[in-house]
C-alpha cells in the first residue's frame, strides 16, 4: 500500500521515497502533532522514529537515516572520523556544529 502525501515540497510522492530520500523531513512531520496526518501515515512514521532521540539526523553516508546518537552508540569512531572528515568541514556546517 502507497501512502501518498497531500502537502509540502514532496506532494505527490510516497512517503516511503520520501522516508528514503529525506528522512529528516519525515521526522519533522511526525514530529508536527498539528498537520492531521492519515492514520497509516502516522504507523509508518512512527515505526521509523520507534527510538527518535530528536538529534540530529545523518542523511547520506553508511548510517543514513540513523541519529547522531544513535551512531555514538554503534560506532562512535564514525563520528570521530566525520569531524576529520574535509567534505563535513567545507559542506556540511548544520553537521560539524553538532559533532562538536
Amino acid at each position: 500500500m502507497t501512502i501518498e502525501l497531500y502537502f509540502g515540497k514532496y506532494k505527490g510522492q510516497s512517503i516511503e521515497d520520501v522516508f528514503k530520500n529525506d528522512p529528516g523531513y519525515c521526522r519533522w512531520i511526525h514530529n508536527q502533532p498539528s498537520l492531521n496526518i492519515s492514520e497509516e501515515m502516522k504507523i509508518f512514521l512512527h515505526s521509523r522514529f520507534l527510538n527518535n532521540d530528536n538529534s540530529y539526523m545523518m542523511t547520506w553516508g553508511k548510517y543514513r537515516g540513523k541519529s547522531l546518537q544513535q551512531i555514538s552508540k554503534l560506532d562512535p569512531g564514525y563520528l570521530d572520523w566525520l569531524r576529520k572528515s574535509q567534505f563535513v568541514i567545507d559542506k556540511c556546517p548544520k553537521l560539524l556544529k553538532e559533532l562538536t
